[in-house]
């Protein structure tokens, strides 16, 4: 089934660039996360990072050919993180959800009050945080690659057992 998406008013005006196939005016820079990466939506095809001057966006208004691409360009002219995206495909949700973004984005270009929300997989989003921090042995030199059951045990709550009981260890 084709996305929804890129069936919408918004993503096709963002996907078409201007008269030269240039990024379109009015856009806004990208969202980033809670740890300051870019957060790239499906789709997203022209750098939006701030320019030199912090007012301006990239002086690099060309499309890329891919979200891979324009990834590569964020890292290599900008040097910024990019936030981890989850490959395959969009559930409906999160198609549904990119449908609302690229909308937004397209009110807000026009001038209309919007808040675009760059939308996230949540496999994606999943892999942000360390759930649980896994402590090692410490050796003479600093810690080893020998995890430290004890302690993942007692960080987790676990008490009164001599084994873990999701690893049997």
């Amino acid at each position: 089934m084709p996305s929804v998406y890129r069936q919408s008013m918004g993503y096709k005006w963002y996907d078409g660039g201007d008269a030269q196939g240039l990024r379109q005016g009015g856009l806004p820079a990208f969202n980033t996360d809670n740890q300051g990466r870019i957060t790239l939506s499906a789709g997203e095809l022209f750098c939006r990072c701030p320019g030199d001057d912090g007012k301006t966006l990239c002086n690099n208004r060309n499309k890329f050919s891919s979200l891979g691409a324009l990834k590569k360009h964020i890292r290599g002219a900008h040097q910024c993180d990019v936030a981890v995206s989850h490959p395959g495909g969009l559930t409906v949700r999160d198609d549904r959800l990119t449908y609302e973004y690229w909308r937004d984005i397209y009110k807000l270009a026009h001038g209309t009050d919007a808040v675009p929300e760059t939308p996230r997989k949540a496999k994606a989003v999943w892999k942000d945080t360390d759930l649980l921090p896994i402590p090692y042995v410490e050796g003479e030199d600093g810690p080893t690659n020998v995890i430290d059951y004890d302690k993942m045990k007692e960080n987790v709550g676990i008490e009164g057992y001599d084994k873990c009981t999701a690893c049997r260890t």
